[in-house]
């Protein structure tokens, strides 16, 4: 993390606290939006912040998409190059022999065009993130986007407690098509046997009391064609 600091021009260069604060924003369906007058801070006007959200997952998506390589990204997105081309920063001395820069924000965006600027300004500083690379998700569970151990962890789930549940649920969703399926298998040999039994007790009912499954249950798989309705008889 030093080196880093010691190398780049910035004065608070981005770091792992940015890309955490990043990650809030594309998370979090409310959040404060930037005050046009810095001593003011932030403003709370939470509704105006859900088409700016759904912007930044829109960016990052083509930032992903394009390798990610901000050379394609860029002739892809061309709505980012004016804003690039516009940030601003003031040189700050510091008691060293090299001056550092500081990016100055945007301030609030006003008119149609806001969500869309203020997510390209966050975008931006996202894109000057050395650890933007760590940037994980959706994730496959729940949908949210998280920070990686290190760039080139492997990860489709943003925490371990998610990773279980969806390991459950998908251990869940097979045991209970493997009952399914054992239940249609009962069925149909209850129908074979029926028709050889030769009752004349209707079919559904014979077949219910031998299996004990509901005829409701029964005439719902004959309409989802699971199973079929011995030929020539009637429920």
């Amino acid at each position: 993390m030093a080196d880093v600091a010691s190398q780049s021009i910035l004065l608070s260069p981005p770091n792992l606290g940015h890309l955490k604060a990043f990650v809030r924003r594309l998370n979090e369906e409310h959040f404060p939006l930037p005050s046009p007058r810095p001593p003011n801070g932030w403003d709370h006007e939470s509704e105006e912040y859900g088409p700016t959200q759904i912007e930044l997952y829109r960016l990052v998506t083509a930032w992903r998409d394009s390798g990610p390589n901000v050379s394609k990204l860029f002739q892809t997105e061309s709505g980012l190059v004016v804003p690039a081309l516009n940030i601003r920063a003031m040189l700050m001395p510091t008691g060293t022999s090299q001056g550092k820069l500081v990016l100055l924000e945007g301030g609030r965006r006003k008119g149609s065009e806001k969500a869309r600027l203020t997510a390209f300004d966050l975008f931006l500083g996202f894109l000057l993130n050395p650890f933007n690379q760590q940037l994980g998700g959706p994730c496959a569970r729940c949908g949210r986007y998280f920070v990686k151990k290190t760039k080139r962890t492997v990860s489709i789930y943003c925490t371990a407690k998610c990773g279980n549940r969806s390991t459950s649920k998908l251990a869940n969703q097979k045991r209970r098509l493997a009952e399914r399926e054992e239940r249609i298998a009962t069925v149909r040999r209850a129908i074979r046997d029926w028709q050889n039994a030769k009752s004349r007790v209707p079919w559904k009912e014979w077949v219910s009391k031998k299996t004990l499954v509901s005829k409701n249950w029964i005439t719902r798989a004959l309409r989802s064609g699971e199973i079929l309705e011995p030929r020539g008889i009637g429920t």
